[in-house]
This record gives C-alpha cells, sequence and structure tokens, in this order.
C-alpha cells in the first residue's frame, strides 16, 4: 500500500462523484427537460433540431471531462492499494458502459444526425 494523502484521496473520491453527477445529471435534464422543451417552443424539427444539435455539442465536452475525471480518480484510487477503496469489478463494468456509451453517441450517433 502507498501512502496517499487523506485530502488527496477526499478530493479525488469528490471530483468523482462530481463526474458522475455531471454525466448522468446532464444526460437526464437533456433528454428529459431540454429535448422536450426546444420542439415544443420552437414548433419545428429543423429549427428544433439544430438548436439541440448545438446542445448536445456543448454536453459531448461534459461528458469527456467526466470520463477523464472518473478514469484518473479511478487509477489513483487502484494505485493507492487502500482496500478502504478499492476498485471493484462492478465498479469497472459502469465506466467501461459509460465509456462504450458517451463512444457510440460521439463516434456514432452524433456524426450521423448531423
Amino acid at each position: 500500500m502507498r501512502h496517499v494523502s487523506r485530502w488527496g484521496m477526499v478530493c479525488c473520491l469528490t471530483l468523482e462523484w462530481l463526474a458522475l453527477g455531471v454525466w448522468v445529471g446532464g444526460g437526464l435534464v437533456l433528454i428529459g427537460a431540454v429535448i422536450p422543451a426546444v420542439f415544443n417552443t420552437f414548433g419545428g424539427q429543423d429549427s428544433g433540431g439544430l438548436f439541440v444539435t448545438r446542445a448536445f455539442e456543448g454536453y459531448h465536452r461534459f461528458m469527456i471531462g467526466g470520463l477523464t475525471l472518473l478514469w484518473i480518480a479511478l487509477w489513483y484510487r487502484w494505485w493507492s492499494g487502500d482496500s478502504m477503496v478499492a476498485v471493484g469489478q462492478s465498479e469497472m463494468l459502469v465506466l467501461a458502459g459509460i465509456t462504450a456509451i458517451t463512444g457510440m453517441i460521439l463516434l456514432w450517433l452524433h456524426p450521423s444526425a448531423a
């Protein structure tokens, strides 16, 4: 077990929860509130679609930043070797799933929507 700062681990875990909240919460807000409001307000698929495309372009930056923070925090916790914050298999599967979803959105869905 390596000696890591207690405050370093607290910051790591805080950033990890913040990144996960941005990733999940941002997606829920976009899907549940922004998209229906835009299409109901602008009245058409053409103008509403252009606005939603721009909103998703901004959200992509949050997705990539959140994933980067999650992977760095996971690596730091694994590197520390502390059994209290050990990285579990289920956590790795969730992060791999989030990465796959983000990759699918960025590389496959977004270019075909433009």
